[in-house]
């Protein structure tokens, strides 16, 4: 995308943040990247910051199958799947 970090005015955010009239924000990109520990947008319960990552390994698809058929076997199985997001299981 054309824009990414630039788009949004980070300190506008944090005081419609703080003052209501966001709930809440996702955020992946910044103007400043990494995002500076100074931020006032680190901490917050009410803003998601995740990393940004637009490329794929060359192995994805694989490793993404093989964790797909490990779940298929495991409910085979009978066996509890893991809690959404829980890496730690595969």
């Amino acid at each position: 995308s054309v824009g990414r970090g630039d788009v949004v005015d980070e300190e506008a955010l944090v005081q419609a943040l703080d003052q209501g009239r966001l709930a809440g924000a996702a955020l992946d990109v910044f103007h400043t990247e990494p995002l500076p520990q100074t931020s006032r947008l680190w901490g917050r319960p009410n803003v998601l910051i995740s990393p940004h990552n637009a490329d794929l390994p060359e192995d994805y698809i694989g490793v993404r199958w093989k964790v797909f058929m490990d779940l298929v076997a495991k409910r085979r199985r009978g066996q509890a799947l893991p809690a959404l997001g829980d890496r730690q299981e595969y």
